[in-house]
C-alpha cells in the first residue's frame, strides 16, 4: 500500500472503544440519516396498521332517482333488498342502499354538454362524486333507476339482459325489471317505473363468489322470495351500525 494511500480509521483502530468513536466519527452523518428513514417507515408502518379501517357493508345495491324517495319508500325498498340476500355457510350478509339524486334535467346544460349522451355523462359525473358511491360501484350488481334516468343512461351492454336469463317473467322487458311487478313491491308505494338492472360480472372488481351470491338476490327480487327473516336483517344491520359507531368515536 503506498503511504499516501490513506488506511481505513476503523481499521487502524486497535480497542473496540476506539473502533467505535472512528466508526461513529466516519459514519454519523449516513448512520443519522438511516436512522432518521428507519423512524420515518416505522412511524408510517405504524399509522396504517393502527389506523381503523372504516367499515364496509357485505353487499351494496344503488338506487338512482331524480325524485327522492320518501322515507316510507326508502324502508319498504330497503326491507325487500334485505330480505332478498340469503344466508350462506352461517353468514348473515350485511346489506346498505346508497341513495343519489340526480339534479332536475336543464335544457341549457343539456344542450351545452351535448345532448343526451353529453347530459347522461354530466349527471353520470355528478353522481360519482360521492366517494362511498365510486367505492360501491366496484362491487355492486343490483342497480335501482327510474325511467328518467334510464332515458339518458346509454349503457345497455354493461348489464345482463334478463329478457334472456328469465324469459317467462313478467316485468322484464331487456335489461329492465319492473320492481313494481315482484310479489315484494306490487303493494308498496315505490314510483311505478322503478326499474332494476343488474351489472355484467366483467363490469365489477369482485369475487365470483360475491357475484353469485348477487345473482341469487335478483333470482329472489324478482321471484317475490324473503329469504331472510326480518329478525335477521335487523340483527346483520345492528352489527354493521355498531361497526360503523366503533368506527367514528376511534
Amino acid at each position: 500500500m503506498s503511504n499516501q494511500q490513506k488506511r481505513h480509521p476503523v481499521r487502524e483502530a486497535k480497542t473496540i472503544s476506539d473502533k467505535m468513536k472512528a466508526f461513529w466519527e466516519y459514519y454519523k452523518v449516513p448512520a443519522l440519516i438511516a436512522c432518521i428513514a428507519i423512524l420515518f417507515v416505522g412511524y408510517g408502518v405504524y399509522d396504517i396498521l393502527s389506523t381503523p379501517k372504516q367499515p364496509t357493508a357485505d353487499f351494496y345495491v344503488i338506487a338512482m332517482t331524480r325524485e327522492e324517495l320518501t322515507d316510507t319508500q326508502k324502508q319498504e325498498l330497503e326491507e325487500g333488498v334485505k330480505q332478498s340476500f340469503p344466508v350462506k355457510d352461517g353468514e348473515n350478509p350485511t346489506v346498505e342502499v346508497i341513495y343519489h339524486v340526480y339534479a332536475q334535467e336543464d335544457a341549457a346544460i343539456k344542450e351545452e354538454s351535448g345532448g343526451n349522451e353529453g347530459y347522461a355523462t354530466t349527471i353520470q359525473s355528478a353522481a360519482n362524486q360521492t366517494v362511498q358511491l365510486e367505492n360501491a360501484e366496484k362491487t355492486a350488481a343490483i342497480y335501482i333507476y327510474d325511467s328518467a334516468y334510464l332515458e339518458f343512461l346509454n349503457d345497455e351492454e354493461s348489464y345482463v339482459d334478463l329478457s334472456t336469463e328469465y324469459s317467462d317473467v313478467s316485468g322484464i322487458e331487456g335489461e329492465s325489471f319492473s320492481l313494481k311487478t315482484s310479489k315484494l313491491f306490487q303493494d308498496s308505494s315505490l314510483p311505478d317505473d322503478l326499474q332494476m338492472r343488474v351489472k355484467k360480472e366483467s363490469q365489477l372488481d369482485t369475487s365470483a363468489e360475491s357475484y353469485a351470491w348477487q345473482k341469487e338476490a335478483v333470482e329472489n327480487l324478482i321471484s317475490g322470495n324473503e329469504v331472510r327473516t326480518q329478525e335477521q336483517v335487523e340483527q346483520a344491520d345492528a352489527q354493521y351500525q355498531q361497526a360503523m359507531e366503533e368506527y367514528s368515536n376511534s
